[in-house]
């Protein structure tokens, strides 16, 4: 399965899954981190656009992050504007999540990219609100449907990363 921990399972994808998976490899052999992660977050189902039905166990989201050197270092290649709908991606992602070690890879990006995001920026003004209250409603989805945010090591790891992130949007009004 591309994106999960079985690194030896061997099985066939359609040729539409092959060829985003592909195009995804290039943007990141490429060192074009933003359109990896927005075109990522697009075939994930993230626009709003519908996930594909052939292969929907093909993480898209993890294939990028899992190729990905630092987390630091990534979201330096990113405008603000992304990075928010990136940390929106990884909260709505938290929901389905079964596995701790992805719930915590999911949470640290969370806290790298809620850090990394500059407020004051024209992009984000406009959004970040509402953008903040539909993170704030999968968080809340997310802590009734993983079970792995049941533990509150993990739990508060997440709240403190939107804790800050709110306060940070707050102050820049």
């Amino acid at each position: 399965l591309i994106g999960t921990d079985a690194r030896d399972v061997k099985r066939s994808f359609a040729p539409k899954t092959l060829d985003q998976l592909k195009r995804l490899l290039k943007l990141l052999h490429e060192k074009n981190n933003e359109t990896a992660v927005v075109t990522a977050i697009d075939l994930q189902g993230g626009s709003g656009a519908e996930q594909s039905q052939e292969d929907p166990d093909v993480d898209y989201l993890f294939f990028v992050l899992d190729r990905f050197s630092s987390k630091e270092d990534t979201m330096k290649s990113i405008k603000d504007f992304v990075k928010m709908l990136f940390v929106l991606m990884l909260s709505r992602t938290l929901k389905l999540q079964k596995s701790r070690t992805k719930t915590l890879r999911l949470i640290e990006w969370f806290e790298v990219a809620s850090s990394k995001i500059q407020m004051q920026s024209d992009a984000i003004q406009p959004h970040i609100q509402d953008v903040l209250r539909q993170i704030n409603q999968h968080i809340l989805s997310a802590a009734q449907e993983n079970a792995e945010l049941q533990d509150k090591a993990l739990a508060d790891k997440l709240h403190a990363a939107f804790t800050e992130l709110r306060e940070k949007a707050n102050r820049a009004r």
